[in-house]
């Protein structure tokens, strides 16, 4: 593979180029890579630089204004590779002070001969990084070419990250979209033990990296996304320390972009047997616990009577709580449906991500919602989990209850949901819902909040400290209950009519 980068090395190695000119200080670093040459004379040029600039100049301008000189440089001296200086026209040598900046940030300061014309040393320079840029592309062209050959020759993605791996000679792997690892490519003396480390970084800390022109960068891992359609399906992952060359990042560019050809076709492939196996089970056509087990279990999760079903509304920050989960879960299964999102994963390692969970959540819109079951031992059960959840999300977007939610605490809320338009319902609500409201409502009262507060706490004197009444009012109000409704709140038959009609309320939030 040919070099890396333009360093000041190399450049030394061209004899036209290491006869104009002589390093000036020590503590130089000349493996600063050279990415292109400016002629510069202004006091302010620091602020004019990007980063990889050979700076050429006189000093005319710090000849004139030698205040402005060491704060100037010093600035400048942190954002370019190198300085060259001309002396003996404007100033007869470098100054010391300059030297010493220079060697505080390892800055190599070449003094410039008289004789010299800027325009040779500039054309020498940009000779040398067009050879690299010609190069470059040339030996990357030549990468693309073996990718394509590796893509038509096999289906397995191992086969392009070995053409990868080779080429650039660095330990590299793949994940999938489930943040699976797939494929990986060691320089020898690299462990299995090395892999499954950076995989775990990777997955544990993604969303604190860094992105940049090089990709997403996690301590020493660079991660390239696969996007297919837009959809994250995989990862491509780079061991390095420092930023990537150039040339190895548009070769891990070219990389990721077949890579997600090929993880494309498996996530089709996934995805078309993962639709149709919960199909199957929600119509009721794959009701066996010992065949939804084995499905499960091909799709990834190892235990076989300890699921955990949620489902991930799409309303708010859908795409980041699914991320989320995916980063954080080993074993999960993600099933796309309009309404939401369904997670099945183990029950146990879900509990030990819920309070994690649920300060991620906070951080996002309060509208986030997940509605979740208790543990599911009989897999048989997974469909009846299933309804239950998704009729309890129903019920929490009409009560406002957002975060994380257990399906069975608000089993009393379905029922009646569910029970909506039957006279049933309407007889809960025109004879004893509608008429609390409107007495309410002409006589500016609270009975229906009081019924309320007395239905859900212990006592009587419990309700009366919390509505701040006397209880002999909260008795009066009670009494006022059973004259408009018919049901006394002391009889243990009636409060099942009054809990029902409490509940509507709730739901319906009727005024």
């Amino acid at each position: 593979m040919a070099q890396d980068k333009v360093t000041l090395n190399s450049l030394l190695e061209i004899e036209n180029f290491r006869n104009k000119l002589q390093l000036a200080n020590k503590n130089a670093n000349l493996d600063n890579p050279v990415t292109h040459v400016t002629i510069m004379e202004g006091p302010d040029l620091y602020e004019w630089v990007t980063g990889g600039e050979f700076v050429l100049t006189t000093f005319y301008a710090f000849s004139k204004n030698p205040e402005l000189q060491d704060s100037a440089f010093e600035q400048l001296a942190q954002r370019v590779s190198a300085v060259g200086i001309k002396t003996h026209r404007f100033i007869d040598r470098i100054p010391s002070s300059i030297l010493e900046i220079a060697d505080k940030y390892c800055l190599p300061v070449f003094e410039v001969k008289k004789e010299v014309k800027f325009r040779e040393l500039v054309a020498t320079i940009n000779q040398e990084i067009q050879n690299y840029q010609t190069n470059m592309l040339i030996e990357v062209e030549q990468h693309y070419q073996k990718l394509i050959k590796a893509s038509l020759g096999s289906d397995d993605i191992s086969s392009l990250l070995n053409v990868f791996g080779k080429h650039i000679r660095l330990n590299c792997f793949c994940l999938d979209y489930q943040f699976k690892l797939t494929a990986t490519w060691g320089k020898p003396g690299t462990r299995k033990q090395d892999f499954a480390a950076w995989h775990e970084t990777v997955k544990n800390r993604l969303a604190e990296g860094v992105n940049t022109s090089a990709g997403h960068i996690v301590e020493n891992l660079h991660v390239f996304d696969c996007y297919a359609r837009g959809r994250l399906i995989g990862l491509l992952v780079v061991v390095y320390d420092g930023d990537l060359p150039e040339k190895i990042r548009l070769m891990c560019q070219q990389t990721a972009s077949f890579i997600s050809i090929k993880l494309w076709d498996q996530y089709e492939s996934n995805k078309k047997v993962l639709t149709k196996f919960w199909q199957d089970v929600k119509k009721g056509e794959l009701a066996e616990g010992e065949d939804i087990a084995d499905a499960l279990t091909r799709f990834g999760l190892s235990n076989r009577n300890d699921y955990k079903l949620m489902l991930i509304s799409r309303q708010e920050h859908a795409a980041e709580i699914y991320q989320y989960l995916k980063n954080n879960i080993n074993e999960g299964v993600f099933i796309d449906e309009i309404k939401c999102i369904v997670l099945i994963c183990q029950q146990k390692e879900f509990a030990l991500l819920q309070p994690r969970l649920a300060e991620y959540l906070k951080t996002l819109s309060p509208k986030t919602l997940l509605v979740g079951t208790s543990e599911i031992v009989e897999p048989e059960n997974l469909n009846k989990a299933y309804v239950l959840a998704d009729n309890t999300m129903e019920v929490c977007r009409r009560m406002n209850l957002y975060g994380i939610n257990n399906a069975e605490d608000t089993v009393p809320f379905g029922v009646l949901l569910r029970a909506r338009n039957t006279p049933e319902y309407d007889y809960l609500c025109d004879k004893i819902l509608f008429p609390l409201l409107r007495y309410d409502k002409i006589y500016q009262s609270s009975l229906l909040d009081t019924l309320c507060c007395a239905l859900v706490t212990d006592s009587l004197e419990h309700t009366a400290k919390e509505q701040n009444i006397h209880i002999n009012t909260l008795r009066y109000r009670l009494k006022k209950v059973q004259e408009i409704t018919g049901k006394d709140y002391f009889k243990r038959r009636d409060r099942y009519f009054l809990h029902m009609v409490a509940t509507i309320q709730q739901l319906e939030k009727f005024k």
